[in-house]
């Protein structure tokens, strides 16, 4: 299904742009968390209202950044990782 970009959705979206679009949302959450200004655990709700994306594509995100060990999320939790902090002040 991946590979062939010509199937679509039901919505009428197809696969490869709704992979763009969860990586887009993954790099603004990141983008979020590291922000100096705000340092303190954000909570899930928190995170969905500032990305404005559906619930789902937001969790989905969320687990994904998880996976990837940049965040950690506990109960409704969510904390930047310092695997993150530390690759964000290498690329300063």
């Amino acid at each position: 299904m991946r590979g062939n970009r010509s199937e679509s959705t039901p919505t009428g979206e197809r696969p490869h742009d709704a992979e763009i679009d969860q990586e887009a949302v993954e790099a603004a959450i990141i983008s979020m968390l590291l922000n100096d200004e705000h340092q303190l655990p954000w909570t899930r709700a928190e995170v969905e209202r500032e990305m404005g994306a559906s619930t789902i594509t937001t969790y989905d995100a969320l687990v994904a950044l998880r996976a990837a060990g940049l965040l950690h999320m506990h109960d409704e939790l969510v904390i930047v990782s310092r695997a993150a902090r530390r690759m964000d002040q290498l690329e300063m």
